[in-house]
């Protein structure tokens, strides 16, 4: 499905495994020199909703990187366990911004099986380039996502309104247009420069919002500026770490991460920043 048209794209995923809600979104983040733009989907986990609507969204264009939030492993084989990934986004992190689920749980299971059947039809499409960066799992560019983690290191500190999910009142807050520090001034570090055509605040749908997620995960691979921990069993990118007042993974957070890292044996933290 390669593309000729003179821009660049990203595609993030939020899986899910329902084949009778729409619980599954993709967004699709377009750019050339002078401005950017988001394309959103929503489809269930059957595989003709799933093929209707990637290939929808897609409309021929190849991907630099696409970011899928579920586990995902080099051969895309079941992983069954719970993985160094996961540990270091959790021990110290969880009291603050909460904690991704085990590969071994039975919903992670279910990501699993899900997220393996959307990267292996990007594949057979032949959809998205290859993998040349650092913490890559697989030989094209398909990255693992976690948008709770992702939003939540780049608070101040972690928190979490009553009844509600921590990625949406993650979302909500870093959405609102506050300059630099906010979802548009992450893309403004990514891709400086450019007009970008959507009002992120105005989405409401949570897995719409957690597909947003992950295509600015994607982005944050495409234009070599984020962060990745895992081991062999799987990596998961977050953002790249704050310079200044520029919105990236807080100190706070940097050093829980640092030291989880440093205490798994085969655990590795790659750091990629210009």
């Amino acid at each position: 499905m390669p593309c000729n048209l003179p821009i660049s794209c990203v595609l993030g995923v939020d899986i899910g495994w329902s084949e009778f809600r729409r619980s599954s979104a993709a967004c699709l983040l377009s750019w050339d020199d002078r401005k950017i733009t988001m394309s959103l989907r929503r489809f269930t986990a059957r595989q003709q909703d799933v093929e209707h609507a990637l290939g929808g969204i897609f409309q021929g264009q190849r991907v630099r990187v696409a970011a899928l939030d579920g586990p995902l492993c080099s051969d895309l084989s079941v992983i069954g366990k719970y993985r160094d990934a996961e540990q270091i986004l959790t021990r110290g992190l969880w009291r603050h911004i909460g904690k991704p689920g085990q590969s071994s749980s039975t919903n992670g299971k279910k990501l699993n099986a899900a997220a393996n059947a959307v990267a292996r039809l990007l594949i057979r499409w032949d959809a998205v380039e290859e993998a040349t960066y650092d913490g890559a799992i697989l030989p094209v560019a398909i990255a693992e996502a976690f948008p709770t983690s992702f939003l939540g290191v780049m608070l101040e500190n972690g928190f979490k309104e009553k009844g509600r999910a921590r990625s949406d009142s993650y979302y909500e807050r870093l959405a609102q247009k506050r300059k630099a520090y906010s979802l548009d001034g992450l893309i403004e570090r990514l891709l400086p420069g450019r007009n970008f055509d959507s009002d992120l605040s105005s989405i409401t749908n949570h897995d719409d919002r957690a597909a947003i997620v992950c295509a600015l995960t994607a982005l944050c691979v495409s234009e070599g500026q984020y962060t990745s921990v895992g081991g062999t069993d799987g990596h998961i990118v977050l953002p790249p770490r704050r310079v200044g007042s520029l919105l990236g993974i807080q100190d706070w957070a940097w050093q829980i991460i640092g030291e989880n890292a440093s205490e798994l044996p085969g655990a590795r933290l790659v750091d990629c920043r210009p």
